[in-house]
């Protein structure tokens, strides 16, 4: 099984997100993850990029901590080398999935073949003027290509990239799959039955069934994040604070088919979609100047609240028992970034 780095992205490429910790189940395992070097390196680069720029983000925040409040700690982090941070992050997650990286240096020539496929305008590459950042694709696709004639095997991909599903569509030996979860349904078919009887269950029963607590408990601590971009429709500049993001009613009859990701003789996790009423609150600060960071041209404020349903993701992790219903080891709720819109706002009538 090879990844793309669209699917780390995915997850804010956090190697030990709830989402991507199934993999280490591959550990020992018929299933080898394979990871193609560029890959890797992007995924290298994407860590160290994010991890500076929160430090910059902290190290300003402290800065103004200190002046605000006349004291000389907390001192600023020490200064480290992203780059060699970020390398043992993924050097440690192909440690715990016992993956491999698939080098370029072993591979015939992929450079001229990766040219042949950009001029020709054939999978990965597309009909526009940035097919050039797509090399990188081009190149992890066609060392895969190659490991998988030398091996006399299929190889089974995870992209949501529209040009690795073009090229393994054209493939005879690489098969690409949108989503991470479809993957690793394959080889946790064992664990389905159990999966589909709790899912039922829920949606019979809903809030009466003894699984939801537990389940709520996760949409809160997922809204503790308070992640979501508050926008609304304004001629003049604002500046936005998301305050809340607060459960209403989770509608189990919308959830979607659960798909089991790991199955073993005590425990079955799978993830399904279900949409919920979510309360969010933001506050709205207006700026008579074109930059938001003119201090003091604030002139008005204002504090709006609206209700939408969106549609969430779970992973719940259950006990594996056919005589009785068993009990929730662990349940994690996520969403896609989120642009939350809260209308018109008057800030001369707020």
């Amino acid at each position: 099984m090879a990844i793309d780095t669209s699917i780390f992205d995915r997850f804010g490429c956090d190697l030990k997100h709830h989402r991507l910790l199934p993999l280490q189940q591959l550990a020992g395992s018929k299933l080898q993850l394979l990871l193609p070097e560029v890959v890797a390196r992007e995924i290298v680069d994407h860590i160290s990029r994010r991890a500076l720029e929160s430090r910059a983000s902290l190290v300003k925040a402290l800065t103004d901590f200190r002046r605000y409040w006349q004291t000389d700690e907390p001192k600023d982090p020490p200064l480290q080398d992203s780059y060699v941070e970020a390398q043992k992050q993924v050097d440690q997650f192909l440690a715990l999935t016992d993956g491999k990286q698939i080098s370029l240096s072993g591979a015939k020539n992929l450079a001229a073949e990766a040219s042949d496929l950009y001029f020709a305008c054939k999978p990965p590459f597309e009909q526009r003027e940035q097919k050039k950042y797509e090399f990188p694709d081009a190149l992890a696709l066609l060392s895969l290509e190659a490991l998988a004639e030398r091996r006399n095997k299929e190889i089974l991909c995870v992209s949501a990239d529209k040009g690795w599903q073009s090229y393994c569509a054209g493939s005879a030996r690489l098969i690409c799959v949108e989503e991470l979860e479809t993957a690793l349904a394959c080889i946790n078919s064992s664990g389905r039955a159990r999966a589909e009887g709790v899912w039922r269950l829920l949606r019979e029963r809903g809030k009466n069934h003894f699984f939801y607590e537990p389940i709520r408990a996760a949409f809160r601590a997922r809204f503790r994040v308070l992640d979501f971009v508050p926008e609304i429709q304004s001629t003049f500049e604002y500046e936005a604070k998301p305050e809340l993001e607060d459960l209403d009613e989770i509608d189990f009859k919308t959830a979607g088919e659960p798909v089991v990701v790991e199955a073993d003789a005590e425990s079955v996790t799978f993830v399904f979609k279900v949409k919920a009423r979510v309360i969010f609150i933001a506050d709205f600060s207006f700026y008579a100047s074109h930059t938001v960071q003119d201090e003091g041209m604030e002139f008005a404020a204002a504090r709006r609240d609206v209700a939408r349903t969106i549609e969430y993701e779970v992973l719940l992790t259950v006990t594996r028992d056919e005589h009785v219903l068993g009990e929730v080891r662990q349940v994690f709720v996520d969403r896609p970034k989120l642009r939350v819109d809260f209308g018109v706002i008057d800030p001369f009538n707020p």
